[in-house]
């Protein structure tokens, strides 16, 4: 996480791309690499919110944002996407969503991310927010 960079805007000659090797530290137990892999699933996590919300919102547009978060998750068996559109939004009476949306051009999308991963009985946790800011729900 600490090598990251929001660069993208930037000429290739002015990237800096760090020339660094890291790995597990420590003894090759199982309990170690699986310490080590746990944490770059979260680095990268991390490090793909922080592109979401780092890109300007010019170039990260509703739109553009929902193909992003679509080919990040796509390949997990215990996650479902579904996006939602103007009509779903008007159908449910979300008039301040609606409101906010009317601002621009790009049509508007509600993404929902349903993990399914949790164990059976446990009570939902529920991550609700407008744009690239989320607040935490148990439900």
């Amino acid at each position: 996480m600490g090598l990251y960079r929001y660069d993208s805007l930037k000429t290739v000659q002015k990237q800096k791309k760090p020339h660094v090797k890291f790995g597990p530290v420590g003894n090759s137990s199982q309990t170690a690499e699986y310490s080590w892999k746990t944490g770059l699933i979260y680095g990268d996590a991390q490090n793909f919110a922080r592109y979401l919300a780092e890109t300007p919102a010019n170039l990260m547009t509703p739109t553009i944002f929902v193909e992003n978060v679509q080919s990040k998750l796509r390949d997990l068996n215990n996650v479902e996407i579904i996006v939602r559109d103007k009509g779903w939004v008007i159908n449910n009476n979300m008039g301040a969503f609606l409101s906010v949306a009317q601002g621009s051009d790009e049509p508007l999308k509600f993404l929902e991310i349903h993990y399914k991963g949790g164990k059976e009985g446990d009570k939902p946790l529920a991550l609700v927010g407008k744009g690239k800011f989320f607040t935490v729900q148990i439900l």
